[in-house]
């Protein structure tokens, strides 16, 4: 995707530093639209990415530019199906997760939480295996440092 395709807004690119703070949903189009995915409401544009060029890679690309500081995925509820504007069936999780690797964070909650009604390994949602593969962030939580905190 050439850069001049996007049209990011000022007061991001102006910023100090960046937060992701998505909540976690099914995606009918991305599989899941966590932290890396929610980069795309951060760009005036938004339909290129899903009609011009492979939205996978896009969401890669875009996550390259706009690299937040600290992802924390809210999945106190989340939307398993029929995402990203349901309705759908609905986990109520309490759950957050929070990471200053934003490609852990989504591949934590994907391990966590059954999507579609089964399942998923991080490494089967493809934006999070390219941004791994580009050494955006790691997949393979299995070999993180997780802490939980209780309520």
């Amino acid at each position: 995707m050439c850069s001049s395709d996007l049209e990011v807004m000022r007061d991001v690119l102006e910023a100090d530093v960046l937060i992701a703070a998505p909540v976690a949903k099914s995606h009918g189009s991305a599989g899941v639209s966590l932290s890396m995915k929610g980069m795309m409401g951060l760009i005036y544009n938004r339909w290129v990415m899903h009609v011009r060029h492979d939205l996978h890679e896009s969401i890669v690309d875009l996550a390259s530019l706009l690299t937040p500081a600290l992802a924390v995925v809210d999945a106190t509820r989340v939307l398993s199906t029929e995402g990203p504007s349901g309705p759908g069936k609905v986990l109520r999780m309490n759950t957050v997760i929070a990471s200053p690797d934003m490609v852990a964070a989504d591949a934590q909650t994907v391990k966590m939480f059954e999507w579609y009604g089964r399942r998923f390994d991080p490494r089967q949602v493809k934006h999070i295996r390219i941004a791994h593969e580009r050494g955006l962030g790691r997949m393979d939580v299995e070999n993180l440092k997780i802490r939980e905190a209780a309520a």
